[in-house]
């Protein structure tokens, strides 16, 4: 039985600044049927209380302990890896998570460099990470993820893959980890802090490369928003349309694929 649904933000429950049509009415309706809605993205350039000031400014009824994104859990996984001090190539907002997770910032001999998204990205920041690395003989290089890019409502814009690539490029070195998704760190975050299961899981997300295949690493069931209906079969998978997809979580002939009816009291 599912007890918590996953959603992942960025083309699920909005796009840029704008939400995605039915998202905030379903995630409110599972909320009201005792259905936990946590949210993953891979997202570093946002810090868990923005993100959750813009769920909320979409009518999303929630909390900071329900936000999960790759810069939040960061500052976790780097101290899980002995990793004292570190040099973020990413946005202020990194910084502070990193910081408020105990872990040191510093520029020279730094344990660690954790790439992540930033908007303002450019050859000066690459330069000063380059620098920050060779400073340090056993200086290792991590990345929130390795997106290519993400929607907004004006388009793809890169992710936090090419960041990294340059920075990899630059300094000849191998990635030592990842955050984020499709890693499962995440979400084996959430099933330990929230005490359920694999299999009273289902993840939601419009990315096979990141949402459905953290969500099989993890060994969970998920829904795939695609643009294609020419999907794969993948057990434990199902694959929608795109757009108006959403409202489709609201029927009980979908919730059969998951042996749970949320809305069978509802009226035909």
């Amino acid at each position: 039985m599912i007890r918590a649904v996953i959603f992942d933000l960025d083309g699920v429950v909005y796009c840029g600044n704008q939400p995605v049509p039915g998202a905030t009415e379903l995630i409110n309706n599972l909320q009201a049927r005792n259905i936990e809605t946590i949210f993953c993205t891979n997202n570093s350039g946002k810090s868990q209380g923005d993100i959750f000031a813009k769920l909320a400014s979409l009518g999303v009824r929630t909390t900071p302990r329900h936000v999960y994104s790759s810069g939040a859990c960061a500052g976790q996984f780097l101290k899980e890896k002995n990793i004292q001090t570190v040099y973020p190539m990413g946005s202020d907002s990194l910084t502070k998570e990193l910081e408020q997770s105990g872990l040191s910032i510093s520029a020279y001999a730094p344990d660690a460099i954790l790439v992540g998204l930033n908007t303002s990205f450019s050859f000066p920041m690459l330069a000063n990470a380059m620098q920050a690395y060779f400073s340090s003989p056993k200086c290792l290089i991590f990345a929130c993820n390795l997106d290519s890019n993400y929607p907004t409502d004006s388009g793809l814009q890169p992710g936090c893959g090419p960041a990294t690539a340059a920075l990899l490029s630059a300094t000849e070195a191998t990635l030592a980890g990842i955050v984020g998704k499709p890693e499962p760190y995440m979400l084996e975050l959430i099933l330990k802090d929230f005490g359920i299961s694999n299999n009273e899981v289902l993840v939601v997300g419009d990315t096979y490369s990141s949402d459905i295949e953290m969500a099989k690493r993890a060994k969970c069931k998920a829904v795939w928003f695609t643009a294609t209906e020419n999907c794969p079969y993948e057990p434990g998978v199902v694959a929608v349309p795109a757009l108006n997809a959403i409202t489709d979580l609201t029927t009980n002939s979908f919730w059969e694929n998951f042996s749970r009816k949320p809305f069978q009291n509802d009226r035909k």
